[in-house]
């Protein structure tokens, strides 16, 4: 189901450096524009979901087909010489933690966690410094200006500030915030769609105190207890939990197939792992 206008990009692969990606790139549409497409490809989806944001059921279906979001875009990876990003999900209710996963979630309990959905406190002073410090540990060499880990934040968040006011450019998009003692962590920047939740990026403070605590595995943990509805009063309530790419052959990306049972996009099938 292909709804509106695509393009294929290619560009230096980021996971791989012998090899050329290739993306297929799709603009989001706004509310009014999202109706306009289902009226006209899946009215079927509206008549079953008329108390949704159109929008939100618009992104959930690209969910199912392996899209991301990235600011104001939906992505796929599409190269043809290579299959290795498989869209993985999970099916919350029946997720199990493992061993390791349920100590890291008890290490944590005195984390403060909280939702953010007003947008104009996903680009603060504080995240844009905590993001410069995250970036740091993957360039050690470069040296981020403030402005440009706020254009970053911006970006991630699809955000836009127009005279003044901040604007979502796609309406699901959130913020979890993990506080320590009262000072930020982490940031999760989710995105909710129809009966699911997107984990889009995560970026936390990289002092050794906070690395010991494996942030990263309860940050996971906290986001599909957000999904069974256990946190926030149930607003985030979802069956479904994306976490993006899994890349067997990265090891930045596959330690998420230790969050158990998945499902892994495969030749367009979601099959379960």
């Amino acid at each position: 189901m292909n709804m509106s206008d695509e393009e294929y990009f290619e560009f230096e692969c980021g996971y791989f450096s012998d090899k050329v990606a290739q993306e297929i790139i799709d603009g989001i549409p706004n509310e009014e524009g999202s109706q306009l497409l289902l009226e006209k490809y899946r009215p079927d989806l509206l008549r079953e979901s008329d108390k949704i944001n159109p929008q939100e059921i618009f992104y959930a279906e690209y969910l199912k087909m392996g899209f991301r979001r990235s600011d104001r875009y939906f992505y796929k990876a599409e190269c043809p010489n290579c299959k290795k990003c498989l869209g993985i999900r999970i099916q919350v209710k029946d997720f199990v933690s493992s061993k390791s996963q349920r100590k890291a979630y008890r290490k944590n309990q005195d984390v403060e966690i909280r939702l953010v959905t007003d947008p104009k406190e996903f680009v603060t002073d504080e995240k844009v410094q905590l993001l410069k410090k995250y970036d740091k540990r993957h360039n050690p060499e470069k040296e981020e200006s403030f402005d440009e880990a706020q254009d970053s934040l911006y970006r991630l968040n699809g955000v836009r500030e127009i005279d003044g006011e901040f604007i979502k450019l796609y309406s699901g998009t959130m913020n979890i915030d993990f506080l320590l003692n009262g000072k930020l962590v982490a940031v999760s920047v989710i995105d909710r769609a129809k009966n699911a939740l997107s984990s889009n990026y995560f970026y936390f403070d990289i002092s050794d105190e906070i690395m010991k605590r494996s942030i990263g595995v309860f940050s996971v943990l906290a986001e599909i207890d957000a999904c069974k509805g256990l946190l926030f009063d149930g607003q985030l309530k979802s069956e479904l939990y994306y976490l993006g790419y899994y890349i067997e052959d990265c090891n930045k990306m596959n330690y998420k197939s230790n969050y158990n049972p998945h499902e892994l996009l495969i030749d367009g099938e979601w099959i379960r792992q």
